[in-house]
């Protein structure tokens, strides 16, 4: 799969929040009441390799409940989370896109969102996102 059907796919489906050449935004409301938002990136390695990468927010995690934050993220089968220097807390997943399928799309999207998700709700006890 190609980045430009990744962004047909997305576009025929879902309702962009904003979109930028190898950035889309995608806003979700959940049946829990809660909301989401997923950042879907395209990003090209030096080598030549094209990825795509799923980033949902969780929040500023504190330092006491990183570990916490953490062991929640573990029960999921894939990703990870990651943290910026303003000491926001992201879940991420990602899988080369050369390989990549319309079904794997839904799949590692929703992981991503809903492990961001769930960390909100156990960890931080609130829908920051």
């Amino acid at each position: 799969m190609e980045w430009n059907e990744v962004v047909s796919m997305i576009h025929s489906t879902y309702k962009i929040a904003d979109e930028q050449p190898d950035l889309i935004r995608l806003d979700f409301s959940l049946a829990n009441g809660r909301s989401q938002k997923i950042l879907i990136n395209h990003q090209t390695l030096s080598s030549g390799e094209e990825w795509i990468k799923f980033y949902s927010p969780v929040g500023v995690v504190p330092p006491s409940l990183l570990r916490k934050a953490l062991q929640v993220a573990d029960e999921y089968l894939s990703g990870g989370l990651i943290a910026f220097d303003d000491g926001m807390v992201w879940a991420r997943n990602c899988s080369l896109l050369s390989t990549f399928s319309a079904h794997a799309f839904e799949r590692l999207m929703n992981i991503t969102m809903n492990m961001a998700d769930e960390i909100e709700d156990r960890v931080l006890g609130e829908d920051m996102n």
